[in-house]
């Protein structure tokens, strides 16, 4: 009878593993792309793409805007406070550099699109060029 209660705790257990790994330990939010898809058209979120520029015009989340990692330092006042910011590179690699950065300079409504490019392209969701 009290193996009843074993599964449903290790699942809770295991969810809040995760919780913490993704939200306390890495100190970043994530968000997979149909999460993010729903907020694209949302004029409370700001898309900002932090790959380098040839990168971006190769093929970028429509609506966003391209602040290259190297230059985030020195484009920083372009950069609302007040905003969800959505932070999108090719890997998620540059991103969460992005976000750490961005965190260290008093921003603290941030995400991190999981995956970056390479897994909204994989979820067919479209991409824009120019």
């Amino acid at each position: 009878m009290q193996l009843d209660y074993l599964i449903p705790v290790l699942l809770v257990g295991f969810i809040l593993f995760i919780i913490i790994k993704n939200v306390i330990i890495n100190g970043i939010k994530s968000e997979s792309p149909i999460q993010i898809m729903n907020y694209l058209y949302n004029p409370g979120y700001m898309f900002i793409d932090v790959r380098d520029k040839d990168e971006f015009f190769a093929g970028h989340i429509p609506k966003s805007v391209n602040i290259p990692f190297s230059q985030i330092s020195s484009l920083l006042k372009q950069i609302p406070n007040d905003k969800q910011l959505i932070i999108a590179s090719k890997s998620s690699k540059r991103s969460k550099k992005a976000i750490s950065f961005l965190k260290d300079k008093g921003y603290d409504q941030l995400i991190n699109l999981k995956g970056g490019l390479l897994a909204w392209q994989q979820a067919g969701y479209p991409l824009e060029c120019g």
